[in-house]
């Protein structure tokens, strides 16, 4: 049971980040506070058990340029979509330090599957130096549609208990139709 929030700004950088997970040990909070004015990433954690407060701990990481958490990582990540591109490096928050990630923006590819008709996007491909939150590790591989809105058609990454793919199903969005770069509809 995890739960995240991310405040960031249109340029994807965090602001403030806030995480809850249900563990077999208790509950294991974290907030951080991106802190600009000093350089610095204030993060305090703790776990709570039966409703008490058992363990708590604080401390900074240095605010180095670029280091977004995880939520707002994928944004931008979104926001390189369908752009072609040589692999660049940026940092992420985990587990309490800025580490590298790097991000390829691979050769455009015809991607199709079941109600999303076929459409030429450029995948996004983030190598992970570092075990994320709930086990993430090695490789992320997503696909955006090729359209304004860049919506995340299929995502797929590495965690604890094995491979985990993410599928658009459907979309709320009634006033937006996912189409392909030939304008045909889903």
């Amino acid at each position: 049971d995890l739960a995240f929030e991310s405040y960031f700004d249109k340029a994807f950088n965090s602001y403030v980040f806030v995480s809850k997970e249900r563990r077999a040990d208790g509950v294991h909070h974290g907030w951080g506070e991106f802190k600009r004015h000093d350089n610095q990433i204030a993060i305090r954690e703790w776990r709570e058990l039966a409703g008490r407060v058992v363990e708590e701990r604080a401390s900074s990481v240095p605010l180095l340029p670029g280091v977004r958490d995880g939520i707002a990582m994928f944004y931008y990540l979104r926001s390189l979509s369908n752009i072609p591109s040589t692999p660049q490096p940026f940092y992420v928050l985990s587990r309490q330090r800025p580490d590298s990630v790097f991000i390829a923006s691979n050769t455009p590819t015809k991607f199709s599957r079941e109600n999303i008709p076929e459409q030429v996007v450029t995948p996004i491909v983030c190598r992970l130096p570092f075990t994320g939150l709930a086990g993430l590790k090695n490789e992320i591989l997503s696909y955006f549609s090729s359209d304004g809105l860049r919506l995340p058609l299929h995502t797929e990454l590495q965690v604890y208990i094995g491979k985990v793919q993410l599928r658009l199903v459907e979309q709320a969005r009634a006033s937006h139709v996912v189409t392909a770069s030939n304008g045909q509809r889903a």
